[in-house]
């Protein structure tokens, strides 16, 4: 299927009406207008400032690390600069993107609250909503989940690499939920770049063996092919063009298509 001149595969919009897909929402998602979010790395320089230090090239978790252990309490200051913003018609996509709300499987590594902003008000119910480290059963959730933490618990907020590496690495709590989400369900990644930090800690729990994953993406699909993923491209930096394809397929999903 075509969707605003981008191709789509016409087993991924059945599986959507079927409930077999889950949808990842990164930072790319709350970056557009009105939210106006930063990027991961931009909230890192933000954190950062004052404190002289240089992230350079740097990464961004291992210089995270770095700031805190100067005194700089990282996680009150995400807090304070992720808590005023407003949700805008991607999230609101995404969530269109289950024909029912009680089909909705959005799990984001955003910290902010905009997905709730936007159930709230477009009167949307998202079932339940899960907040790091306490995990649904990754084969059989329902809701919204927040990877890496929300603004509302700032002291469980996934963002230096000690933290990082405890929830991927060590304890792997993080890990496990990813593997037993990508061995059950379809998986939709909106939001994420190929150097994003946060994708490097995904491909250690990513098996090769699990179902089929997408990326909604403007990066060349041989960048993402060895990693499992195939890429669903719209044209490099065309934001208006993705929220509208986004928009568009939510409201052939919401037709009930099939």
């Amino acid at each position: 299927m075509i969707v605003q001149g981008i191709h789509i595969p016409e087993e991924l919009i059945k599986s959507f009406t079927e409930g077999k897909v889950v949808v990842f929402a990164g930072a790319g998602v709350s970056m557009q207008a009105p939210s106006n979010c930063p990027s991961f790395d931009k909230l890192a320089d933000r954190i950062a400032e004052g404190t002289g230090l240089n992230r350079e090239s740097a990464p961004i978790d291992q210089f995270l690390g770095k700031v805190a252990s100067r005194g700089v309490d990282i996680r009150s200051k995400a807090v304070e600069l992720l808590s005023n913003s407003s949700y805008n018609n991607v999230h609101k996509a995404i969530l269109r993107l289950f024909p029912t709300p009680e089909q909705i499987k959005v799990i984001t590594t955003n910290f902010d609250l905009l997905f709730e902003k936007c159930a709230d008000e477009e009167n949307i119910k998202i079932p339940r909503i899960f907040s790091a480290p306490a995990m649904p059963m990754g084969r059989s959730f329902t809701g919204l989940v927040h990877l890496h933490g929300d603004t509302n618990f700032s002291s469980e907020l996934i963002l230096d690499d000690k933290a990082f590496g405890e929830a991927y690495i060590t304890d792997s709590w993080a890990a496990r939920f990813m593997t037993d989400v990508c061995m059950h369900y379809i998986t939709v990644f909106i939001g994420y770049s190929f150097n994003d930090t946060i994708m490097q800690y995904f491909a250690r729990a990513l098996s090769h063996n699990s179902m089929p994953r997408y990326i909604i993406t403007s990066e060349a699909d041989e960048l993402w092919g060895h990693k499992g993923f195939e890429a669903i491209i719209y044209p490099h930096q065309q934001y208006d063009l993705h929220e509208k394809f986004l928009i568009e397929l939510s409201n052939i999903l919401q037709r009930d298509y099939f």
